[in-house]
């Protein structure tokens, strides 16, 4: 697939893009007075800080740009959605602070990661299997896009070279603009995801250090033992003694132990950054019957005109403005092409068919399905092609027919193809791509239904010409057919049901009612009821609770508005209108929380553990048959099966999941009784079988188990690449 990319690039004649648009924003969104003044005291504007060292808005734009390229083909999309902005700025600001933290670190331990380290690690990953299993988070980027994998799944260093190459002949030649811009965004993409790919590597280094230093990991004996734990399986009978049956006042935990307790655990309750508590009502304005009863009107008929013929796809899809535009092209129902709504209406009816107008509440739009053609072609088309491409129309022309002729006595495929570019391409119909194919010199796709209608009818080993532009044609040969799949051409009429204003005045002037009969926070939350939602904010929020559209009002939480009640806020997600109110009921303030406010918790934490050494008195000296009789023990209904070292113990009788049991059996053999204390309840547990796995032990898969599980429980690259007086700052809210 590479190579017909290339070949049809090389062959395009494409719409100039405008290139500089984005440096000529830059100098008007800066103060660009100042690039003239001597001011030597100019600071340029920051969004935060990591370890200490500033990041200035520049420096965050330019990497955030890196990032935005990364999401857009991780997602293959063209252009950014609603949502998309607000993602990708947190994206960048977490990725960019992973990037600071893991280079100190790096430098601190002198570690670094070589050029041909990376690559061995790209090229050493099948990065499909690895995608399919990982979803793209906001503090993940280790998914490879398709563009950059071969046809199993691993890294294609290829396909890098071959931009880089197709760069640096077509950057000046006329008419290519367009595409060397996407092919630089590619290369800007796959920077972004070496950056990332080499903070992963540094990390896993430092956490190997860190291991060896502090707890021997790395060491053999202690491998092989971890092993030799998981390499049998249990079942288990379990006897429980709740902590919840002795009551608090049988334990005395004086605030010294408290105290205690607090000053060697300090570190758990640090917190990196300012947390406020809000409430808040959004409410949505749903259209009424005045808003729908306009549409209905319009919408039957074009219905009308459709069944009767009295106007063409063309001529209403101009009239009726419709969101979706009609492209003419044979879409599968697996394609994505159709939304689930649409799908199910396109699924009713044969080629020529009207539906009925109907209106979607998902997404406040009125909308009608007309199925212009149904057809059953390939699930999958092989085929593999030759290409033909000149600056000469007519030597195109001349040599495709020479070409055709020849294979068509019987010339060998190979031979030919030996003369000229050609390749070998799995087409799925699923994936039919209109892009693929390129940009005319008008800005239209090279793509035609008719293009579209050559591939998927073309006979098994006969030869057909493809079209892509007056300069490149391709002799196909389909070798191979399989399955088959329904695809439409269907005509979607979609429009949103504007809100009209008396719809919209009476669902601001009820919440403007709650609003001004609440004197404070407390009162706004009563007011609120069933509409007050809770949740809690800080500079790493995207926008209040994932509610798109709201970054003003998580400013306005952010500049400190504790105790206030906002404004309302008036925005939009898709076709849907939201109102918006915000109240913060409480600031906590970034560092150690103070020890009143968690004495609580570390007070239920201690009676549990003097409460376990009263049970565990009353329970010595008993068999497993005897504590039948004793008072609160209760006993699992059934035996526990496939007890594993590696996977914490479900116990279904304390609704609890307790690693201690996993580790304890370890021990153990058929017959043996232990008692344990877990995390809700004292245990008692009996093993009644084990079974060996016979598992291979590998000495190094061991240790970097070991390591894996360690350093996620136990390691914070961030904080441990910081100290309580030099948290990371994040202002990036003030720019979005």
């Amino acid at each position: 697939m590479a190579t017909l990319q290339k070949l049809r690039d090389k062959g395009s004649k494409l719409i100039v893009g405008a290139i500089g648009a984005a440096l000529i924003l830059f100098i008007v969104g800066g103060d660009i007075a100042k690039l003239f003044q001597d001011q030597p005291t100019y600071t340029a504007p920051t969004v935060g800080s990591v370890n200490g060292k500033t990041i200035t808005l520049e420096e965050f734009n330019e990497f955030r740009e890196k990032c935005e390229k990364y999401y857009l083909m991780v997602n293959n999309k063209s252009n950014l959605e609603d949502g998309d902005s607000e993602f990708i700025t947190q994206f960048a600001w977490s990725q960019l602070v992973k990037e600071k933290t893991t280079t100190s670190q790096a430098s601190k331990a002198g570690l670094d990661v070589t050029e041909e380290e990376l690559n061995q690690y790209l090229s050493n990953i099948n990065w499909a299997v690895w995608n399919n299993n990982v979803r793209m988070q906001q503090n993940d980027a280790t998914i490879m896009p398709e563009i950059l994998l071969t046809q199993n799944g691993m890294f294609n260093a290829d396909v890098i070279d071959e931009i880089i190459e197709l760069i640096d002949m077509y950057s000046e030649a006329p008419g290519m603009a367009q595409e060397i811009k996407r092919y630089s965004d590619i290369l800007t993409a796959f920077d972004f995801i070496k950056t990332s790919v080499k903070c992963d590597i540094i990390n896993m280094k430092v956490a190997n250090l860190y291991y060896d230093r502090t707890s021997g990991i790395q060491n053999h004996a202690v491998a092989k033992s971890n092993f030799e734990r998981d390499n049998n399986s249990y079942s288990i009978e379990v006897a429980a003694y709740p902590y919840s049956s002795l009551s608090n006042d049988q334990v005395n935990i004086s605030d010294s132990e408290i105290k205690d307790y607090y000053n060697a655990n300090k570190e758990l309750y640090r917190i990196p950054t300012d947390f406020y508590d809000v409430v808040y009502i959004n409410q949505e304005v749903k259209p009424g019957i005045a808003e729908l009863s306009a549409l209905s009107t319009e919408f039957n008929g074009y219905a009308e005109q459709l069944k009767n013929g009295e106007a063409s796809i063309n001529d209403i899809s101009f009239y009726a403005s419709s969101e979706i535009k009609h492209d003419g092209f044979l879409w599968t129902e697996n394609s994505g092409r159709f939304s689930d709504t649409h799908l199910e209406e396109i699924k009713k009816y044969n080629s020529g068919e009207v539906g009925e107008p109907f209106a979607n509440w998902n997404n406040n739009t009125y909308n009608l399905v007309y199925v212009a053609k149904k057809e059953m072609v390939s699930d999958s088309i092989k085929f593999r092609f030759i290409s033909i491409n000149s600056e000469s129309v007519d030597t195109v022309n001349q040599t495709t027919d020479k070409l055709l002729a020849e294979l068509n006595n019987r010339a060998k495929f190979e031979e030919i193809a030996k003369n000229y570019p050609a390749d070998t391409i799995n087409f799925s119909t699923k994936d039919f791509n209109i892009g693929f194919f390129g940009i005319n010199a008008d800005g239209t796709p090279v793509a035609t239904r008719e293009l579209q209608e050559k591939i998927y009818n073309a006979k098994k080993n006969a030869y057909e010409v493809l079209d892509l532009n007056p300069n490149t044609k391709l002799i196909i040969q389909v070798i191979e057919k399989k399955g088959e799949v329904a695809a439409y051409d269907a005509f979607i009429i979609q429009r949103k049901m504007h809100i009209n204003d008396e719809t919209y005045n009476v669902a601001y002037d009820k919440l403007n009612q709650i609003i001004s009969e609440s004197n404070n926070v407390e009162e706004f939350a009563k007011n609120a009821g069933s509409q007050a939602t809770y949740c809690q904010l800080n500079a790493n929020s995207v926008n209040i609770n994932n509610n798109v559209g709201t970054r003003e009002l998580l400013r306005w939480v952010l500049r400190g508005n504790t105790g206030k009640i906002s404004q309302i806020l008036d925005y939009n997600i898709g076709n849907k209108k939201y109102l918006m109110t915000v109240a913060v009921t409480n600031k906590t303030p970034k560092g150690y929380v103070a020890l009143e406010n968690v004495t609580p918790v570390i007070k239920s934490e201690l009676t549990n553990e003097k409460k376990g050494e009263i049970i565990v008195a009353q329970l010595e000296g008993k068999s497993f048959e005897e504590l039948s009789s004793v008072e609160n023990v209760v006993f699992n209904n059934e035996p526990i099966t496939n007890v594993n070292y590696k996977k914490p113990t479900s116990v279904a009788v304390t609704n609890a999941i307790e690693p201690v049991i996993s580790a304890a059996v370890t021990d153990m053999q058929v017959g043996d009784i232990k008692t344990v204390k877990g995390e809700k309840a004292v245990y008692v547990v009996k093993v009644i079988s084990k079974e060996a796995k016979n598992n291979q032990f590998n000495s190094m898969e061991e240790r970097n188990y070991i390591n894996g599980q360690d350093f996620n429980f136990n390691y914070d690259p961030i904080q441990f690449a910081t100290d309580a007086n030099n948290n990371i700052v994040n202002k990036v809210y003030e720019h979005m």
